[in-house]
């Protein structure tokens, strides 16, 4: 799907020549429907030439039944929610962070208390990754990496709660020992399969507070269990978990380059630094790359007319072409927040005229 867009535009949302909120879908065919796991929210620096920051993204499973509006001609067909969901307080539900990377959760409810106004309420948590790697699942606030709270768990070691400050050496810090709170933590990896399992109080002092409603979270696995840079492995996703089951991604999938990161043990040992992927081109003069998920690209370069900055433009225009490895509709949307409700979108389907559309919710009007 190839397109250009002007970057500002009376009424919708503006793309700037900095940091945007964009997400991405694809079908399983070239007919328009629910999209299941192809999905997912990614930041991208038009300015960092080149540089592209998931929201710490991917896939993502279930969400209610959503219908794709174009505000002024044809109503594609509603995309139905596949499946529906469980009481995740007696049982567990399962959340498909990824191909081959499962997430299993339960809310664990003290007698005598109900979830929607807990004390002492507990998740427990099960990440089930088919390799052998180090696992994270982060809890933030608002979809990025920075300011937000990770459970890790490296191969041969206990899963600890780290602080995620920033992108910088040592930013990302391993809590104090007095914030350890995880009971029954442990990882294991095993003929090709690592498990990471552990209970959390879903409300501690000083730390971002697990709702019993919609929750952003992120996740992450390494290529090996030496804790390194995640690469393209990490999404962020919204998780209902008063929602019997239903967990809406962040819009999300994996994630290209971030700037290199290292994981600090305030106590004394440090781990490798995360190393950063390689700089980038002046997305002004060429396209830029932008690796969505596996088989799914994003290209884009920005158009500055004659006479104008791009930090300061009028006029400008973004080319933006995705080639998606399969025969499918194809979407991208522009976002204030990195959810689907607001958000604007271009999709392409197959036999049909490019056009936008308004993402007003996820009922069938």
């Amino acid at each position: 799907m190839k397109f250009t867009k002007l970057m500002s535009e009376p009424g919708e949302i503006e793309i700037v020549y900095g940091e945007n909120r964009f997400l991405w879908a694809h079908g399983n065919d070239a007919t328009l429907a629910h999209h299941g796991n192809n999905r997912a929210a990614f930041s991208l620096d038009l300015a960092a030439a080149g540089a592209a920051v998931a929201e710490e993204e991917v896939t993502d499973p279930t969400d209610p039944s959503v219908e794709v509006e174009e505000d002024s001609v044809n109503v594609p067909d509603a995309i139905q929610d596949p499946s529906g969901g469980q009481d995740c307080t007696v049982n567990f539900c399962e959340n498909d962070l990824a191909s081959g990377f499962l997430q299993k959760y339960k809310i664990n409810v003290p007698e005598g208390q109900n979830a929607a106004n807990c004390e002492g309420c507990s998740i427990t948590m099960e990440l089930i990754f088919e390799g052998e790697a180090w696992l994270s699942i982060a809890f933030s606030e608002d979809g990025k990496m920075i300011g937000s709270e990770a459970v890790i768990g490296i191969p041969g070691s206990i899963p600890q709660k780290y602080m995620l400050g920033g992108y910088d050496v040592s930013t990302i810090q391993l809590m104090p020992e007095e914030q350890q709170t995880l009971t029954d933590a442990s990882i294991t990896a095993t003929n090709g399969q690592t498990i990471m399992k552990f209970t959390k109080l879903m409300s501690e002092p000083g730390e971002i507070e697990i709702l019993f409603g919609d929750n952003e979270f992120l996740w992450a696995h390494g290529s090996d269990a030496t804790l390194a840079y995640h690469g393209n492995n990490r999404a962020a996703f919204i998780l209902d978990l008063a929602a019997v089951g239903v967990a809406i991604g962040e819009e999300g999938a994996t994630n290209p380059v971030d700037p290199p990161v290292e994981v600090e043990d305030n106590r004394g040992n440090v781990p490798n630094a995360i190393q950063g992927l390689g700089g980038g081109q002046d997305c002004t003069v060429k396209f830029c790359e932008n690796e969505l998920t596996t088989g799914f690209l994003q290209k884009y370069r920005i158009n500055v007319p004659d006479g104008q900055a791009p930090e300061t433009c009028d006029g400008c225009t973004i080319d933006m072409e995705l080639i998606y490895d399969g025969e499918a509709w194809v979407s991208i949307g522009f976002s204030l927040n990195g959810r689907m409700i607001g958000s604007e979108a271009v999709i392409g389907i197959p036999g049909s005229t490019t056009l936008k559309y308004n993402l007003n919710g996820y009922t069938d009007n």
